[in-house]
């Protein structure tokens, strides 16, 4: 016998579009973290172009992340080069860059399922250490080797964090993303409630953040809402663009953090967003959990109930004390009663009474926990 073995090739449609637009994303999203230095900070206190990076690293063949690096590279020093002189730009960020997000994405691909990354709480904490760990960690230990800061507690801290929150804001929606996805949205329900959730979330947020004395606290509890309320993909959205707008209204608004610890604020300013993001990621991934096993569970129901309805043999599902709960079309053809009668009746009223003593001796021992199970075959009356 010969066996015939097919190559397949595997190609990425449009490549250089999608490099075109990958580097326009990192471009906006630069510009935006950038933004966020009128906080006071050298560094970006919240930083996505690694991210992106990593998440395309992750999504596509090896043979494109050379492309994905100059692509993503030239879209982020596009962003500085917009909002700084050319001579404040330091070049070893970019690189730094590169390698963290290598660093995730070989992670995440050993760490994660390919087709559904994110199934559970495990697969999100290797996720977290994947991404938002290792890698920021990394990274915050090559700037402190080229940086010629005086205080390299803070150069770490934030880099460290704004690596690890934009890690934990957009790499979960990038990995789980994908074109099928947005066919839910033509159910007006879904999309409704999306959009209700979104607006309600960051009108609320501002609020929070504008006239509440624990802002943080109150969209954490917007976040957890957020989570509660919509499937995986639509919560991460929301989680992501309302991290983005807290961290404009800190920014142009900022908040007096010397009265919580000064000392952790100063080196550490943007840590409240992590506290915001970890619990409202952990329970996006358990509503996921409890959705779907709620789905295996009425699915198992329905292929049981199926099996049970149709079968040529007669089934039923009686209570311990006798009672019918549920039976089915051939039982009751067998028998001579309808479903509905049977529902009145006990399988003791039916059961021959030589059987009866025997069947009834042990059920008490199944009751009791004795046995496990137990089969016999017995006599039953019929209607006719």
């Amino acid at each position: 016998m010969n066996k015939q073995y097919q190559r397949v090739l595997v190609t990425t449609p449009n490549p250089l579009l999608r490099l075109l637009s990958l580097g326009l994303v990192t471009f906006i999203f630069t510009l935006f973290s950038l933004e966020l230095t009128r906080f006071g900070t050298v560094l970006a206190p919240l930083w996505f172009t690694t991210s992106i990076m990593m998440v395309a690293f992750y999504r596509h063949a090896g043979r494109m992340w050379p492309g994905i690096a100059i692509a993503c590279t030239l879209g982020s020093l596009a962003g500085s080069f917009v909002l700084f002189p050319a001579r404040e730009i330091n070049l070893w960020y970019p690189g730094i860059n590169i390698i963290e997000a290598l660093t995730g994405a070989v992670l995440l691909r050993k760490m994660l399922p390919w087709y559904n990354p994110l199934q559970n709480l495990s697969d999100w904490i290797r996720l977290t250490i994947g991404s938002a760990v290792i890698p920021p960690l990394l990274g915050g230990v090559l700037i402190c080797l080229v940086s010629g800061s005086e205080n390299l507690l803070r150069t770490f801290m934030i880099w460290v964090l704004s690596e690890s929150i934009g890690a934990l804001a957009l790499v979960p929606l990038g990995l789980m993303f994908k074109l099928h996805y947005l066919l839910r949205h033509r159910k007006p329900q879904l999309l409704l409630e999306t959009l209700v959730t979104l607006a309600v979330t960051l009108f609320l947020s501002w609020l929070s953040m504008t006239y509440l004395p624990w802002p943080f606290t109150a969209v954490i509890v917007l976040l957890m809402w957020t989570a509660v309320r919509l499937p995986r993909l639509e919560a991460f959205l929301i989680f992501l663009v309302t991290i983005m707008v807290v961290s404009l209204i800190m920014t142009h608004s900022p908040i007096e953090f010397t009265n919580f610890n000064s000392s952790a604020m100063l080196n550490a300013p943007w840590l409240p967003f992590l506290m915001i993001l970890l619990p409202a990621n952990v329970m996006t991934m358990v509503m996921y959990s409890f959705r779907a096993e709620r789905k295996h569970i009425t699915e198992s129901e329905a292929r049981f109930r199926n099996a049970m309805e149709y079968s040529a043999i007669g089934m039923a599902l009686v209570g311990t004390d006798g009672q019918w709960l549920q039976v089915n079309k051939a039982l009751c053809s067998f028998l001579g009663y309808s479903q509905d009668e049977l529902r009145l009746l006990t399988f003791q009223q039916l059961t021959w009474p030589e059987d009866l003593k025997n069947d009834l001796e042990q059920l008490e021992a199944l009751v009791r926990g004795d046995i496990d199970s137990y089969s016999m075959e017995k006599r039953y009356y019929t209607r006719t």
